[in-house]
Formats: C-alpha cells, structure tokens, sequence
C-alpha cells in the first residue's frame, strides 16, 4: 500500500510546481484573470483559474468567427463583385443605371494576397473591373452608378459597440460591398512656416468627405491633433497643431457608408478610363425585413476574390474588425454561430455573442468555452495556420521578449481599454499539443499585464 501511495503523488507532486509558477506570476496584480489549459491528447486540464467565469473576449471572438465561417462555408469559398445592367451597350452607351453589385468581398483593397504578398493600388480591383467595362467598348453610362450592397440587410452596427470607435477604422460599417476595408487615410503635414494651416491629404484620393482643416503649423511644441466627425455627415472637422519640424500625423477612418463609397470611387475611376457618368453616384441599400428585388440582368464585369482560407488568415493574423464581421454574417450571422457552437456542445450559458469580431462589450465568454473550441478545432489545419506564430508573424511576431520557445504558440490576441486576451495553440515537449485561453479584465493602468500572460504561455512550453 505505501508504494501504491508513493506511485500515485509523483504525478500530483510533477503537476503542483508549475501552477505554483503560473499563481506566482499572477501575485499582487489586481485584474480579474480567467485560464483555462488543456491537454488535447486525453482533455486533461492542466490549470483553471476562474475557467468557468464570464470575460469580455475582445479580439480573441475572432477564433469563434472564423472557425464557423470556414466550416459553414469552406475554405474555397469565393465572393463575387459584379457590375451589372438592364440591357446590353448599344454603340458603346449603356442605357439606365450601372450598377455595381456587392458580394460580400473584403479583398477590394490594398492589401496583398495570400498574407504577406506585396500590396497593390487602393482601387485596383475597382480599376480591373472599369477595365473590362473599356475592353467591352463602353463610353457613356446613361445613369447613375448604384453602389448595392443589398445582398445583406443594411445594419451596419452591432449591439455594443462604442460611438466613439465609428470614426476609425477598427469600427467601419459591416456592407456586402466594400472597398479599401472601409476605410480611408487622413495625413497632416506642418505648413511652410508658422502660422500656416497644416497641408492636409486623403488616400485613396476620392472625393468623399468634406474637410474642414483647423489644424495650425506652430515653431514647436508638441502635437496635438482632434478629429470630429458628426453621425450622419460626411464632414470632417480636424483641429489642433503641429510643430514646423513635425514629420507628420496619419489616421486611418471609417467609412460611413461603404457602398456610397465604393459607388463614388468606381465612378472616379471609370471616368479617369474616359467613360461619361451622365447621374451620380448612390447607394442602395435594404432594410431590415426588406425582401430582394430583381437585379439587374446584364452582367458587364466580374471579380472573383481570394478563396475563404486566405481570407480568414488575414482576420487572425492582423486581427481585422470588419472582414471577421463580414465573414461572419456570410456564414449566417450571430445566431447561425450560437446554433453552430450549441451544435458542438458549447451553450449559450458559457459563451454569448453580439458580434465577430469582439469589439462589442456585451460578448462574453467563458476560458473553458474558448478551449472548447479550440479542441474540436485541433484538426482543421486552413484555421490552426491561420493563427498567428509566436515571434514568427501577425500580432505575436514581437511577443514572448523574442523568446525562440515563442515558436510553440500559435494563438490570436485580444485587446481593448481594460482587457487583454490570448488562445489558442501551445507544443509542449511535455504534453504535447495544449489548448489555452488567458483573459484579463477590468485591468486599469496595469503596466505588465502582457509581460506576465506572455510569461505564462511560455510556462507551458517546456
């Protein structure tokens, strides 16, 4: 019996120092912390702390979005742009509305796909499909140029969201149409001498927003620089100052209405080709409740997008609000990922959503609902890759103080005013594959609150 006793604590005694390290690093901070660590080779926890408990998720809701959207429509999925017409050009003069259909596509940009490709021109994709409208022998549009984005519902706001976070870029409007990520850039440099008005610049160049420039060149002194931007205006009021050696402010805002947008660029463009626009250029939109109606017949121009898996690795690797938003509500939307986890065994009880990408402060989850998922996501390789790689890329390239046992962590972070987060992936030589979530909440002013979650991620890669 005593050597039966002995053999049965030497695991318990191996397991008790390393959460004496993980509660030694937490001693004296003052957040609230939730952990959950699992062994995915038999689902042994290997530590809880407050796993049970509510957080608010941030960034890190992204594992749920994402996971949904790639297993409810697959990783091949495409999204589809087109520009359509009632009828077909008639000596090059397209009779009535151009419109520019909306499918759902966030590639529209800039950025570069696959992740980590070179970036392109902010309106190529638009400036492709004007391409082809020339190569087709258009020259007149009778109309007016119709941004729709009425695949989807217009609700362009989550419950919970900030005011204040709907001027920048991390907040712009959820719209099956979309170009440039919602956004665009604001960019302020010191005038010639004192007392001249700061030079003042959009990107891309579109003429969208009105500008009313406050913002005064000084001799020196420290910027400071106010944007205001009214709900339901298209005016931008910029006050403040900057110093003559200053070497310039760039900001990067939301677009209000996407498909107004994308309908005045494309516009812009195709007159830059020599195409006359004899309307303007609109949006249209559909209500809540609000059935489709007939589209117009002629398609003029299409563009595919990248397939879905490219797609979500640029969400979780650069942590993109609006592309999980809109990858979500093409997978089904809010209810269709609580019917989907209520599928895997994940209730509403322990993890509640109001949006995908964890800007809204009413989601909440649990740690071990996050570890949850992550179990059953273990095999799924177009999402684990997805994640960002500790010191390698995406937001945890320069985590882990540059520490080479960084490498074992695969996960998505997670931050807002008084919270920070981090799940996902951890190799350990000693337990092989773990799942993990770390959540800090109501964390005001802590200075080393990521020093220390970084420091027990690493715990559990030796």
């Amino acid at each position: 019996m005593r050597l039966f006793l002995i053999g049965i604590a030497l695991p318990l005694l191996a397991a008790d120092p390393l959460a004496t390290r993980v509660d030694r690093v937490l001693e004296g901070h003052r957040a609230q912390w939730g952990i959950a660590v699992q062994k995915l080779s038999d689902g042994q926890i290997l530590y809880q702390r407050c796993a049970d408990c509510f957080f608010t998720p941030a960034s890190v809701t992204k594992l749920f979005s994402t996971s949904f959207a790639l297993a409810r429509l697959g990783g091949d999925t495409r999204f589809s742009t087109r520009v359509l017409a009632a009828s077909a050009p008639v000596n090059g003069v397209v009779n009535g509305h151009l419109t520019l259909l909306g499918g759902g596509d966030p590639t529209l940009t800039s950025r570069g796909y696959p992740y980590g490709s070179p970036e392109r021109p902010a309106l190529a994709a638009l400036e492709a499909l004007a391409d082809q409208l020339v190569s087709a022998g258009v020259t007149r549009i009778e109309g007016d140029i119709l941004g729709d984005d009425t695949l989807w519902a217009w609700e362009p706001v989550p419950d919970g969201w900030s005011h204040d976070d709907l001027t920048w870029d991390f907040g712009a409007p959820r719209s099956a149409l979309m170009v440039n990520e919602g956004e665009l850039q604001v960019t302020l440099l010191p005038g010639a001498r004192p007392g001249d008005l700061a030079r003042v610049s959009l990107q891309p160049n579109v003429e969208y927003f009105t500008l009313d420039n406050r913002v005064n060149t000084v001799a020196s002194g420290q910027r400071q620089i106010r944007v205001i931007r009214m709900p339901g205006a298209r005016q931008l009021q910029i006050t403040g100052h900057m110093a003559l050696s200053d070497a310039g402010w760039s900001g990067n805002l939301a677009q209000d209405d996407p498909a107004r947008y994308a309908a005045i660029a494309f516009q812009q463009v195709l007159q830059d080709r020599g195409i006359t626009v004899e309307g303007v250029a609109r949006a249209r939109h559909r209500a809540v409740g609000e059935a489709l109606t007939p589209r117009p017949p002629v398609t003029l121009a299409e563009r595919s997008s990248p397939p879905l898996s490219e797609i979500v690795t640029v969400i979780n690797k650069v942590s993109h609000n609006l592309l999980a938003e809109m990858m979500l509500h093409a997978a089904g939307g809010v209810d269709g990922l609580r019917a989907y986890l209520a599928g895997m065994g994940i209730p509403g009880r322990e993890a509640r959503f109001e949006d995908g990408s964890g800007l809204s402060r009413l989601t909440a989850v649990t740690p071990l609902s996050m570890v949850r998922l992550l179990a059953q996501k273990q095999t799924m390789e177009s999402f684990v890759e997805s994640l960002p790689h500790g010191v390698v890329d995406g937001s945890l390239k320069n985590r882990f103080g540059r520490d080479e046992r960084g490498k074992r962590i695969r996960a998505k972070t997670g931050g807002m005013t008084a919270v920070k987060t981090l799940a996902g992936y951890i190799d350990s030589p000693t337990h092989g594959r773990l799942a993990f979530a770390i959540f800090i909440n109501d964390d005001h002013g802590s200075p080393d609150s990521i020093r220390r979650m970084d420091q027990i991620a690493l715990l559990f890669t030796e």
